[in-house]
């Protein structure tokens, strides 16, 4: 079964935030197209607080990653004021998940994109994290 993921921008009282919900094995096709709303959305509400719900997510396929890392990073940064993102993960228990995330990590690291990032079992522990600042 194919996966699906979407991205809306939230407003809440707390503060608003993307919410990116990323479900099953994504194949780049179903990938990439969600992303790049997500770039759209930060252009368009300068918003650089990012929900990513991985809960139902299996694992990141390197290709996913090595879009992520050359092509979504660059637009991402290109299209905000902000030159920090902070993104609040709801991760999956999927240990192939959690290894592959924890790849895109190190890979983000070697870049020049600055992000603040932390996992969390629930979406109201991320939330409450992420709109603290």
């Amino acid at each position: 079964m194919a996966g699906t993921c979407y991205a809306e921008y939230q407003e809440s009282e707390a503060g608003n935030y993307i919410k990116v919900v990323m479900k099953g094995f994504l194949i780049l096709e179903k990938y990439k197209p969600c992303w790049l709303e997500v770039v759209d959305l930060i252009q368009k509400h300068q918003c650089h607080h990012i929900l990513v719900d991985m809960g139902e997510s299996k694992v990141i396929a390197e290709e996913n990653r090595d879009w992520l890392y050359k092509e979504y990073f660059p637009k991402a940064y290109e299209a905000s004021a902000h030159k920090v993102f902070r993104v609040a993960r709801i991760v999956a228990e999927d240990v192939y998940n959690q290894m592959s995330l924890k790849q895109l990590d190190n890979l983000r690291k070697t870049g020049e994109y600055a992000e603040v990032s932390e996992n969390f079992k629930t979406e109201n522990e991320a939330l409450s994290w992420l709109l603290a600042e």
